[in-house]
């Protein structure tokens, strides 16, 4: 919870009878007297139902300065902005990137837009989706308990060789706990190279990969990473959710 107190000045009068008195401040701090702020970090999964009718698991993260990357199981990446929350309510800006080759209703693969909705703290959100396209979703999250992001963060844990889908090794150096650097050729030649660091204590990693040799899919991407130690590989799964402003790049790195 992040809590802002409510300072309350009370005027006391001092003194009675002839000889009159004067006001002094007296500064009371009531246990009641401060406002909550939700704080919705934390893994989250559930939900997408889309405008054409279709739906879709979907599961993500959002950090404690607000950012979030959510993918769902078809590849739809929402990136997370300016997020707040008030009482039991939730709103953030968001960049959606559809899935490589694909498009949204509209045709486009890169669509902006708002989303409002209720939530609880670590418990769920719920709400709707508005493009600034004008097309609509609806999205229900349940807070996803585990380990995983309550977990210390830290070079050294993801340090060493990790595999993609595609069989491409990729190598991360832990300069020290905080900051590392990462190296991947894979066999058609495209070369990745970056940065990650921590964030906070929690198992995040912020991530800036640099992609070259790759044709189209050049560029300097960026985003979130987290290790999943228990949902896909019980030694640990480097989960990458990045974008470079035109394309999403979401692998799963699993130990050799």
């Amino acid at each position: 919870m992040k809590k802002l107190w409510i300072v309350v000045f009370t005027l006391v009068l001092l003194g009675c009878g002839g000889g009159g008195g004067y006001l002094t401040p007296k500064v009371l701090i009531p246990p009641s007297a401060y406002v909550v702020i939700p704080d919705p970090s934390g893994t989250w999964k559930g939900t997408i139902f889309y405008g054409d009718g279709s739906n879709d698991d979907i599961g993500g993260l959002i950090i404690s300065d607000g950012r979030g990357r959510f993918t769902s199981s078809r590849g739809d990446m929402f990136v997370i902005n300016s997020l707040s929350t008030n009482a039991n309510t939730i709103e953030f800006g968001f960049t959606a990137f559809s899935a490589l080759d694909t498009f949204f209703e509209s045709g486009l693969a890169v669509v902006g837009g708002t989303f409002t909705g209720t939530f609880t703290e670590r418990k769920f959100f719920d709400g709707d989706f508005v493009f600034d396209i004008g097309e609509s979703a609806r999205l229900d999250m349940y807070y996803d308990y585990g380990p995983d992001y309550e977990g210390g963060a830290s070079l050294n844990r993801i340090a060493g060789l990790w595999v993609d889908g595609f069989g491409s090794v990729m190598t991360v150096y832990a300069e020290t706990a905080s900051t590392g650097t990462a190296f991947m050729q894979a066999a058609n030649g495209c070369v990745t190279s970056g940065n990650i660091t921590t964030i906070d204590r929690f198992n995040i990693y912020d991530i800036v990969f640099l992609i070259e040799l790759c044709g189209r899919y050049d560029g300097v991407y960026s985003g979130l990473g987290i290790l999943d130690v228990l949902q896909y590989d019980s030694r640990g799964t480097f989960v990458v959710r990045l974008d470079n402003g035109l394309l999403p790049y979401a692998p799963l790195f699993h130990r050799p």
